[in-house]
């Protein structure tokens, strides 16, 4: 695995990649616009929605789900045409904004790729792909909003998902009429904005209703590292959002926590979105890795277990969405080689929940930190 995987320049591209459509979308985006960066093995495009409060909304301790639903149930308002109450079957399924983005079933995939037959029953497999975004609500928003009251979102568009970005903006713009919250109160899109080299929080505009489009980004201007940042001697991870992995068959407590299982979870989870969505599988093959995750040192172990509920109008019932959050320090030789997982895993998260935000987590370079009193040679593993 290369610890140098270098950065590509990010490029504006049309429906044929040629450059910019000029028809417009229903948002103001010309048709097919996109920016994106190519970080080391995986296209990522993040953005940043910037909304105002209309009226007063009352917001969850946790506002993930809400957002993935309303993100779910705009974007098929705007998308779908066939109006088909599923999209197994359907003869758009390739090139449908909502299944590309938020639920496509791979019993259907699978069907197509056969050349319309059926699925093969005895295939096993998850009944819906991985999808290929990320949300990252705000972590500590008021519980009610006063109107005028502003509100961030983050959303990380992986692999070619970025080429329907005009669909992501105008669903967002429907996500905030139709309202957030059980009072499903109003919300006015105030700015879209792009983060000009992953990682950098050098945030650029990139939509806005008076404006439409603006300004074209100008990419080759975006100071954009040529190589990820070095590994540190040690670094600090900050589980920012309940994370749900399991070992064993269970979730883990904050006593049987290994980090192990954690990077064990990362590398499959990074090598399947390769797989899916571009990108070099290979590179995280954890069967090539996992005998030196025993050599690692944990140190300044915080965990805590964080419960969370959601409701599912599926299913007509609260689920547990509980998990780990906290911190802990890796250091040791052995860090290097499973550096370029870790950093990339801050943008596409990992776990169970990931579309709602949850296995989120940031890093923190650290100078060598000697392991705290308690802190056993064999806890990482």
């Amino acid at each position: 695995m290369r610890e140098d995987c270098s950065y590509g320049r990010p490029t504006c591209v049309g429906p044929s990649g040629m450059g910019m459509a000029r028809r417009k979308s229903p948002c103001g985006l010309p048709v097919g616009y996109a920016v994106r960066v190519r970080v080391g093995l995986m296209n990522i495009l993040r953005l940043r929605f910037s909304f105002r409060a209309i009226e007063p909304v009352q917001l969850p301790a946790y506002s993930g789900s809400a957002w993935r639903g309303l993100f779910g149930h705009s974007l098929r308002a705007l998308a779908c045409i066939t109006r088909q109450p599923s999209c197994d079957g359907c003869p758009l399924l390739r090139d449908c904004a909502y299944p590309a983005l938020f639920e496509t079933p791979a019993a259907a995939l699978r069907a197509a790729d056969a050349g319309g037959g059926q699925a093969d029953p005895g295939r096993k497999g998850p009944d819906t792909l991985p999808h290929p975004f990320v949300l990252e609500p705000d972590l500590d928003p008021p519980p009610v909003l006063a109107p005028g009251g502003p509100l961030g979102l983050g959303l990380t568009l992986l692999g070619d998902a970025h080429r329907r970005l005009t669909f992501v903006v105008a669903a967002f713009v429907e996500a905030g009429k139709r309202g957030l919250g059980p009072s499903q109160a109003r919300l006015r899109l105030r700015a879209v904005s792009w983060e000009a080299g992953v990682g950098t929080d050098n945030w650029q505009l990139l939509w806005s209703p008076e404006h439409g489009l603006g300004p074209a980004p100008t990419p080759l201007a975006a100071p954009l590292p040529a190589q990820l940042p070095p590994c540190p001697p040690a670094v600090r991870v900050r589980l920012l959002t309940p994370l749900r992995i399991k070992a064993g068959g269970r979730f883990p407590t904050p006593e049987s926590f290994r980090v192990r299982d954690l990077l064990r979870n990362l590398h499959t989870r990074l090598q399947r979105l390769c797989r899916l969505y571009g990108g070099d599988a290979s590179a995280f093959d954890w069967g090539r890795v996992a005998a030196r995750a025993d050599a690692l040192d944990i140190a300044q172990i915080g965990l805590r277990w964080h419960d969370w509920q959601r409701w599912s109008n599926r299913q007509g019932a609260h689920q547990p969405m509980g998990g780990l959050v906290g911190s802990f320090v890796l250091a040791g030789p052995a860090l290097g080689l499973y550096w370029p997982a870790l950093w990339l895993g801050q943008w596409t998260h990992l776990g169970k929940g990931t579309a709602f935000g949850l296995g989120g987590y940031r890093l923190e370079p650290l100078a060598p930190v000697p392991p705290a009193p308690g802190d056993g040679p064999d806890a990482a593993g």
